[in-house]
């Protein structure tokens, strides 16, 4: 559904040239010290929007606060990477599913993708933010181009500690479990138990 994107001090536009500095030491300062993140730099984060199809400067947002850019994300309609039918819910997504229906009659709410349907998304990649509710900002901006894309969901893959999952409000969430399978061909890295850093762009 769409959400209202309404500010008085901030604005969401699109990513220019001249904003890559900026944006990639906001990236810098919320992933430095994460397993396997690698510091970006405004040659490879221009370098992404070149080699990945489908992806360009047009798919990087940022929200911007008195001149002051405090937020950025950027998407990828994860269909370019491989097309996934829905097979089961689980009881989880099913008691889900049973809420908002009930919940409907009274005010408008997303519908979940049925079984045996292509699941539509946009995965989220490169996101970093000042305070969470730039991060919100950004989301419902995404969020109303994606129901005007025909988009039945938003996600990404973070720490369930980190803030963009433990403070994020007025969305209608389903997180998951994920193991991640790692070979290292450098014996020079070594993973320190940190919190995992998975690139959109990576997978």
């Amino acid at each position: 559904r769409t959400m209202p994107v309404d500010s008085a001090t901030k604005k969401v536009r699109t990513m220019t040239m001249a904003d890559a500095d900026i944006v990639c030491d906001l990236l810098n300062l919320m992933w430095m010290g994460y397993d396997l993140y690698e510091p970006i730099t405004k040659k490879k984060l221009i370098s992404d929007t070149e080699r990945v199809p489908e992806f360009n400067l047009d798919n990087i947002f940022v929200v911007e606060e008195n001149g002051r850019i405090v937020g950025c994300v950027s998407y990828r309609d994860w269909s370019e990477v491989t097309k996934i039918t829905v097979k089961s819910w689980n009881a989880r997504i099913k008691i889900t599913a049973m809420a908002l229906d009930a919940a409907r009659i009274f005010r408008e709410l997303p519908v979940l993708t049925k079984p045996g349907n292509i699941l539509k998304q946009w995965c989220l990649i490169n996101f970093a933010f000042a305070s969470i509710e730039d991060f919100a900002l950004l989301l419902k901006y995404i969020n109303n181009l994606a129901v005007s894309s025909g988009i039945n969901q938003l996600c990404f893959t973070c720490s369930r500690k980190h803030e963009a999952i433990k403070n994020l409000k007025g969305f209608v969430r389903l997180g998951f479990d994920s193991m991640l399978y790692v070979k290292a061909f450098d014996d020079t890295i070594n993973l320190n138990n940190s919190d995992l850093w998975v690139s959109g762009i990576g997978l």
